[in-house]
């Protein structure tokens, strides 16, 4: 396993075949984690840059985390986005496992999974995530490959003070 407390005035990159990485408390300009088989688990920590997050199989926990970008990669396992905040987007990837988004803000969110649900709640409203939900739930926007294979797909979208809670 691997647990890096430490700060970094640059990148951040650690690969590991097996085993858990766990990155807390650093401010960083980039944060690259990847291992086949384990969990990452990020807290605490200010990326002024991008972040790329592979997982093959097993789970990602995201806290507390500023970023520009966020990008999260996987095959199998469950991905928890608690107070994680991107200025530009969230690109989240997932063949099987549920992706669960709390108090968190992007200003473009994109996620693609083919089993699993994906819910929570969002910090706030913009007219484009809004068209982004309304393109998953008609089919028509660049993430409608989860409906093509004829299952049925209930989206559910409901605004409450400035928040957007749904659930695949």
């Amino acid at each position: 396993n691997v647990i890096n407390h430490a700060s970094a005035s640059g990148s951040v990159q650690i690969k590991r075949s097996t085993g858990d990485i766990q990155v807390e408390n650093i401010t960083a300009s980039s944060l690259d984690l990847s291992v086949s088989t384990g969990k990452i688990t990020v807290s605490n920590t200010k990326i002024s840059d991008n972040i790329n997050l592979r997982v093959s199989t097993g789970k990602t926990d995201l806290t507390n985390i500023q970023c520009n970008k966020l990008t999260a990669t996987g095959n199998t396992g469950d991905i928890a986005l608690t107070s994680v905040i991107a200025t530009e987007n969230f690109t989240i990837r997932r063949t099987t496992g549920d992706i669960t988004f709390n108090r968190c803000d992007a200003g473009e969110i994109s996620v693609i999974t083919d089993t699993g649900k994906v819910c929570g709640s969002l910090l706030h409203v913009t007219l484009g995530l809004l068209y982004s939900l309304l393109d998953l739930i008609t089919g028509h926007g660049p993430d409608d490959r989860i409906l093509k294979d004829g299952r049925k797909v209930g989206l559910k979208v409901s605004v409450y003070k400035c928040r957007v809670g749904f659930s695949l």
